[in-house]
C-alpha cells in the first residue's frame, strides 16, 4: 500500500492521531497547509483527518475540492473534537459537513477525542 496521512492541526491533537495512523499504515505523513493536490496524486490511499471547530474539519476542503480527482483511491477521514464520539447524529452531521456526497458511502471515517 502506497499511503499518505494528511492532518491538519491546531492544538497538536490531530497530528498525534495521524502520527499513529501514518506510523501503522508506515505511510507519509504529510501537513495540509505544506502541501498541493497534485503532489499526493501518486498515492493509492489517502487519509485526511484534522480538528473540529464549528462543525467543520480542518483541512476537509482540500479533499471537497479535489474529491473527483483521486476517484479510485481509497479514502479515509478522521476528526479530532471534543464531543463524545457516541453522540446521536454527531457522526452524521460532520459528514454531511465535510465530506462530499459522492464519498459519504465509501471513505472510512472516525471520529476521536
Amino acid at each position: 500500500m502506497n499511503a499518505a496521512v494528511i492532518y491538519s492541526s491546531r492544538q497538536g491533537s490531530a497530528r498525534r492521531y495521524a502520527q499513529t495512523i501514518a506510523q501503522a499504515l508506515d505511510a507519509q505523513l504529510i501537513e495540509a497547509g505544506t502541501v498541493k493536490p497534485a503532489r499526493l496524486d501518486g498515492f493509492d490511499t489517502l487519509v485526511f483527518g484534522g480538528g473540529v471547530m464549528a462543525g467543520g474539519i480542518a483541512g476537509a476542503n482540500m479533499l471537497k475540492k479535489n474529491a473527483p480527482r483521486w476517484s479510485g483511491k481509497r479514502i479515509a477521514m478522521f476528526a479530532v473534537g471534543l464531543s463524545d464520539p457516541a453522540e446521536p447524529g454527531l457522526r452524521r452531521k460532520l459528514l454531511e459537513q465535510n465530506l462530499p456526497e459522492s464519498l459519504r458511502e465509501s471513505a472510512g471515517f472516525w471520529v476521536f477525542r
